[in-house]
Order: C-alpha cells, then sequence, then structure tokens
C-alpha cells in the first residue's frame, strides 16, 4: 500500500501509519523551503533526525525499521511549493 499527498503550502501533510520498512518518494518544487518526516511521540510530532529535505531526492529513506508509528511531513519556508510525496511499503491512510 502507498500513502500521497500533494503540498502545496507550509504545514503539515495528512497523518499515516507504518510499520516495517518504507520508503520516502519526493518530486515536484520545494519553493525554496524544507520537507521533514515527523512521528508522533507522547509529547507530540517530532521531527525524525536525517529526514528534512531541501532539494529533490529519489528517495530520503532507504529503509527504516519502526515500529508501528504514526506519521506526517512538515514543510517550513517555503513560497508556493508543490511536493508529491508518496510512501511505499506497510502503510495505511488515517
Amino acid at each position: 500500500m502507498s500513502f500521497s499527498e500533494t503540498i502545496t503550502a507550509d504545514g503539515v501533510s495528512g497523518e499515516f501509519i507504518a510499520s516495517g520498512n518504507f520508503r520516502v518518494h519526493l518530486s515536484g518544487t520545494f519553493g525554496g523551503g524544507t520537507i521533514t518526516l515527523q512521528q508522533r511521540m507522547n509529547s507530540g510530532f517530532e521531527d525524525l533526525q536525517d529526514t528534512p529535505q531541501t532539494a529533490i531526492s529519489d528517495y530520503i529513506l532507504e529503509s527504516l525499521d519502526v515500529n508501528a508509528g504514526v506519521y506526517r511531513f512538515n514543510v517550513t519556508g517555503s513560497t508556493t511549493p508543490s511536493l508529491n510525496a508518496t510512501v511505499f511499503g506497510s502503510v495505511k491512510t488515517i
């Protein structure tokens, strides 16, 4: 399964649940901003280390072993982005 969303402004994407290994593919334009993958923790959503991206990358996470968790993307500092974020693996939309 997969999760896919086009992000066209600063802010957060929809949330998705992922477990095991998953990959993230980014395409489109950043508009000068940064996109970061975040995971829900007890205190709220936190940025995952080494996931901030400022330019298109085929896959920003080749393989991330995780327990089932809730994730989202956060875009900051952009001017008219048009980013397509797709997550592949054991993923479902909330």
